[in-house]
């Protein structure tokens, strides 16, 4: 089966199937032939349609033989009769009024088609503009010794980590310094209790006291027995037990004063002062807290200069060492090459460093 073209009232033409007209108004007008359809009924079928076995007039006295010859027969004549229709609508002449309508519509067709066709020969590619050849920079090559980086991550460490710890026992009374500010050496940083050192401290000079005192008894004894002995009013043993006696007054004297010595170094450890310049630490303890010489009240780092410990491998270390061990052998000094300090926040640390 193939398909025919009808052409519409718009001029376009549109693709049907055989036996079904287009939903538009046509100019052609089907006229179907009824005549040649054999043994239907009166109303003729649309086309495309078949006569159903219902719709035939059966004869009892044909064999089943016959019946079907005639069936095939009638298909063939239904098939001839759909072609002949197809050929009659196809050739059926147009209306005059309707012709006149559709030469506007087919001349616009064909001047489209020629604007069209002259407009597509018109439009030609535009040749492309030669591209323009890039700047390069251009530079005498060189040969000369180039310095080759290494880079390790290391953690920096105060060049002198000193750990403020009380020396005396006591109630810690004030801090007086912020965590984490920079401080001074023998800048004060906390205050403990003095008040049970300085009582301590008034004891031992009223023990000095008393031992001063024996000693000037014990001098003056000897210095009284001395003529008398001479003269025989007091004995030597009498003269020799003065003498010893200021002997032990003079050392008990000397333990007093020690005493005291050591009672004022308490009441000075009472406040407790900052040993280097640096950055001192948080503090673990707070004001009120019982403190002893065991508690590491914070610690104090020298971060000018500071140190840098960081892990190498053995070829890298020896690598090292063998460039140092050469250059001691110029006469170069052994702590090269110069190192860098890269810190967290992408800035250079002030100054080189070198390995120690």
């Amino acid at each position: 089966m193939g398909s025919f073209a009808v052409l519409s009232a718009t001029g376009v033409p549109r693709r049907t199937t055989y036996g079904r007209l287009p939903p538009e108004r046509t100019w052609i007008e089907s006229r179907r032939d009824t005549a040649r359809l054999p043994s239907c009924s009166a109303r003729v079928p649309s086309f495309g349609t078949r006569c159903h076995a219902s719709q035939r007039n059966r004869d009892p006295n044909r064999s089943p033989r016959q019946a079907r010859r005639l069936r095939v027969r009638r298909r063939a004549e239904l098939h001839r009769s759909e072609e002949d229709t197809m050929s009659a609508v196809t050739r059926m002449p147009r209306s005059p009024s309707r012709a006149r309508d559709a030469r506007p519509h087919m001349s616009n067709v064909m001047a489209l088609a020629v604007l069209t066709i002259v407009a597509g020969s018109g439009c030609t590619r535009a040749e492309p503009a030669a591209a323009v050849p890039p700047e390069v920079l251009v530079t005498e090559v060189v040969q000369k010794d180039v310095p080759i980086y290494t880079e390790w991550v290391g953690t920096t460490v105060g060049f002198v980590n000193a750990q403020i710890m009380p020396r005396v026992q006591g109630y810690l009374l004030k801090q007086d310094y912020e965590d984490g500010a920079h401080v001074k050496a023998d800048q004060l940083l906390f205050e403990i209790d003095d008040r049970p050192y300085k009582a301590a401290l008034d004891q031992t000079l009223g023990d000095l006291a008393q031992q001063q005192a024996t000693l000037r008894k014990h001098q003056l004894d000897v210095t009284r027995f001395t003529p008398l002995v001479a003269q025989g009013a007091v004995s030597k043993q009498e003269l020799d037990d003065a003498v010893q006696a200021t002997h032990a007054s003079d050392a008990q004297v000397r333990a007093a004063e020690a005493a005291v010595e050591n009672a004022r170094l308490n009441l000075a450890w009472t406040k407790i002062y900052s040993p280097i310049d640096g950055i001192a630490g948080i503090a673990p303890v707070q004001v009120g807290d019982l403190v002893t010489p065991s508690n590491v009240l914070t610690t104090v780092s020298q971060v000018d200069p500071m140190k840098v410990t960081f892990p190498i491998t053995e070829r890298e270390y020896l690598r090292g060492a063998n460039r140092i061990k050469e250059r001691r052998e110029k006469g170069g000094s052994p702590t090269e090459p110069e190192l860098q300090l890269m810190l967290a926040d992408g800035s250079t640390y002030p100054g080189p460093g070198r390995f120690s």
